[in-house]
């Protein structure tokens, strides 16, 4: 919830009978979102190895981290 916070709301549309329209729309934007700082994590692991986690902890901790839709 704290990540990813519309997916909930998607979720509730889709009950409420959008077809999934919200629910593949935010899929896709979470998809992105979460590939791209799977990236920033590997990448930060590969510079730094081991003494990476204080930064990783920092990187999923920031506000950026959080998927948000844009209305």
């Amino acid at each position: 919830e704290r990540l990813f916070p519309t997916l909930a709301c998607a979720y509730a549309a889709w009950r409420g009978g959008d077809e999934g329209v919200a629910l593949r729309r935010t899929a896709y934007a979470g998809a992105l979102h979460f590939r791209r700082l799977a990236e920033q994590v590997l990448a930060l692991h590969r510079r730094q190895g081991d003494a990476a986690e204080a930064a990783i902890e920092r990187l999923l901790s920031a506000p950026a981290s959080v998927c948000v839709m844009a209305d």
